[in-house]
Parts: structure tokens; C-alpha cells; sequence
């Protein structure tokens, strides 16, 4: 992710490899070391317990490939394979042990927790990092409550390799990774389910993400939904959201159309809603480059194959089986090392990383981890085809 301003005091330059990334980075803070006062920061990495896939994946995206998560998958072998060691991860570690080294990469970005990786982003200092977006939204919003929304961020596809073609964006697909469990103790189980059925409904779904008619939003006289300028700037708000929206989290929910086919459920997806939020310089960024909103800066993963997203399967494994084992020791690993590897900079990479994957293969049982995997790709594959033969046959 690239903030606002940098590109614009760049004049919008194509930014394909991570090389070109970090220099750009390197460029600007040279020339505003400070933000508001504070020292500006060039680039952070989350590595807060679970959320530290925001350190450890980048390999697999540099290297071309989708967000599968757990390992890369070979579409023509069905294999999967940990991206721990290819050389795209070595190369990429090597980039940051250098850029930790030259400044650009906070130096307390492997100490800060979740909340202050997000109060840094909040502040507007931090030039680029790496994560998905749902990990910071809360401080880009923040940073559009307070009017800074050159401070906000564009994401761009990076690659190592300029012939290799980036994946970055997750077509929809069929995510088990998450459910609702109903507790042996629930002496109203329908009641619960009519709930359920509830908060999915058109009006409570309308509510969910709109708000209530003439006062959240409006109407007009085709059925479209629309929010005035006084609305917009609510939900703009942070403070004021916290006090009147309505967030059930990861409950049941939809996204899409509602039930009339005229309206987007979530109001950033109605287009006319979405160009209207647009301030000065989101136009001028997206003029400038050519787009009309901020996912045509990435590639959409082509094609969708059906054992994706294979990091679903992963979450089924207990701690006692041997891929449950490996994924535990594999987390232990990459924690303790890729910090230590960035942090000790170029002059000792090569001896930091020999010693990471000497750990890594003495620690981690590689064939049980990508045999558990490769199990769960072709089940999912034989899957899909049965159900596309008994839709033939039907």
C-alpha cells in the first residue's frame, strides 16, 4: 500500500516490483522526514501473533500466486507446497533485511502490538506497508474522520519479477473457514434460528448496512437508495458510527444485491454512493492512473480453481495429528527467524538465513504439512468434478 501523497508527489508512476517500491519509499521520506510534527515512517510490518501472515506470505504473492494461504498449489500436479523456502522468500526477506538496515522499515515493527501498528496508521505517518486491508480500515477511517485522506492508502500488486503476472485479489469464492455453533445448553434452539433468519432478511439487512429511511439515508423515486451530503459525512464519522451504526461482525450475512435488484447492500458498493465519497484527491489518483475504483489496481486471481482458499483446511487440523504439529512448529519457526533475518541486516542475511532453514527443516514435518494439503486439493477437485457430472446428468 502506497499513501495517497506519495504518489502524487511522484506524479504517478507505475510502481511493478517491490525494488521500485521501497525507492520510491526511500525518495519521499528523504524529503519529508516529518508528518504533523512526528517523524514519518517509510514502511511497517504487522507481525502481532496470528495476524503476523502479514510478514510471513508476501513470497507467494511475489512469486505469482493467489491467496491460498497455507502453501502455493501446482495447478497442473495438484501438489501443494510450503512457500517458505523458494527463492522468491529468500529474495524478498533479503530486500527488507536491507531496507531495515537503510531506515525505511520501522525499527519497532517487530515489538508493536495490533493497537499500536493501528494508532501509527492512524497518525498518518506511516508512508507503506503490506497487509489486507481489513487489518487497517479502522485507520484509514479514522484518517477520513479527520479529513486526511491524502494519508489513506492505494494498494498496488507488486511483483520481484516484472514477467510474472500478480494475484492479489481474491475472486468470490466458498470460504468454510467460519460457521455458527449452536451450544447444547440453548433451551430455545428455533428461537435462535428465526434470529438467525432474521438479521439476513431484506429489512434487517437494509439496516444492517444502510441505516434507517430518512435518517441514514433516502430514497428516490426509481426505489434507489442514496445518502445526502449531511449523511455521507456521518458515516465518514468514526465517533458518530461508533454511537448510532450497527456492526454484528462475522454473524450471518450477505453481500451483493438486496432481494429488489436495485440496491447494493453495503452503500460503498452502490456505484452512485461510491463516487460520491470520493474526495479531490481519490480522483485525482484514480485519473491518473486510469481506473475507476481501487480494485482495478490489482489483478483478480485467474481462474478460480475449487480447492481455493486450501488455508480452510488448515483450520480443521487438531493439535495432536501430525499437519497440526508441523503447522504449529512451522508458526514457531517463522516467528522466531524472519524478524531476527530482517533485523540483522545484509552483512549477516545469508548467515541469519542458512540458520532459519536449518531450523525450518529440523523442526517442521514439510511432507506431513504439504501431504495434508495435497490430500484436501484433489478431494476438492474430485468434488467438483462429481457435482458438475450430476448437474449434467440432471
Amino acid at each position: 500500500w502506497f499513501q495517497h501523497r506519495v504518489l502524487q508527489w511522484a506524479d504517478y508512476p507505475e510502481i511493478p516490483t517491490v525494488d521500485e517500491y521501497f525507492d520510491l519509499l526511500a525518495a519521499y521520506l528523504e524529503e519529508h522526514p516529518e508528518t504533523d510534527g512526528q517523524p514519518t515512517i517509510g514502511f511497517e510490518v504487522l507481525s502481532d501473533d496470528w495476524r503476523y501472515f502479514a510478514l510471513e506470505n508476501p513470497p507467494a504473492f511475489l512469486a505469482g500466486y493467489p491467496n491460498d494461504g497455507a502453501a502455493i498449489v501446482d495447478p497442473e500436479t495438484l501438489e501443494a507446497k510450503v512457500y517458505d523456502n523458494i527463492p522468491e522468500a529468500k529474495e524478498y526477506f533479503k530486500k527488507l533485511s536491507e531496507e531495515y538496515a537503510n531506515g525505511i522499515i520501522d525499527p519497532e515493527t517487530f515489538t508493536a502490538k495490533y493497537d499500536q501498528y493501528i494508532a501509527k496508521i492512524s497518525s498518518g505517518r506511516v508512508l507503506g506497508m503490506i497487509d489486507q486491508h481489513w487489518q487497517f480500515e479502522q485507520a484509514a477511517n479514522s484518517l477520513r474522520s479527520q479529513g486526511k485522506d491524502e494519508l489513506t492508502y492505494v494498494p498496488f500488486g507488486l511483483v520481484l519479477d516484472p514477467s510474472v503476472k500478480p494475484q492479489y485479489k481474491e475472486a468470490p469464492s466458498l470460504n468454510t473457514n467460519g460457521g455458527l455453533g449452536i451450544t447444547v445448553s440453548n433451551d430455545d434452539i428455533e428461537g435462535t434460528l428465526a434470529f438467525l433468519d432474521g438479521v439476513v432478511s431484506e429489512e434487517a439487512m437494509i439496516l444492517r448496512g444502510w441505516g434507517e429511511e430518512g435518517i441514514d439515508y433516502e430514497i428516490d423515486e426509481n426505489g434507489k437508495f442514496y445518502r445526502t451530503e449531511e449523511q455521507r459525512a456521518n458515516w465518514r464519522n468514526t465517533d458518530w458510527v461508533d454511537n448510532n451504526g450497527l456492526d454484528y461482525g462475522y454473524i450471518t450475512s450477505y453481500r451483493g444485491m438486496l432481494p429488489d435488484g436495485i440496491n447494493a447492500v453495503l452503500p460503498h458498493e452502490q456505484v452512485e454512493e461510491f463516487q460520491a465519497n470520493l474526495v479531490d484527491i481519490d480522483l485525482e489518483v484514480l485519473e491518473a492512473y486510469g481506473h475507476e475504483k481501487w480494485a482495478d489496481f490489482m489483478e483478480v486471481q485467474d481462474p478460480i480453481y475449487p480447492w481455493f482458499p486450501i488455508y480452510t483446511e488448515r483450520g480443521t487440523w487438531t493439535a495432536d495429528e501430525p499437519a497440526g504439529i508441523a503447522n504449529q512448529k512451522m508458526t514457531e519457526v517463522k516467528m522466531k527467524w524472519l524478524p531476527q533475518i530482517i533485523m540483522g541486516g545484509p552483512d549477516k542475511f545469508e548467515d541469519n538465513w542458512a540458520a532459519y532453514m536449518a531450523e525450518y527443516e529440523d523442526q517442521v514435518d514439510v511432507e506431513a504439512f504439504e501431504g495434508a494439503l495435497t490430500e484436501e486439493v484433489k478431494r476438492r477437485v474430485e468434488s467438483e468434478k462429481e457435482i458438475l457430472e450430476k448437474l449434467g446428468e440432471e
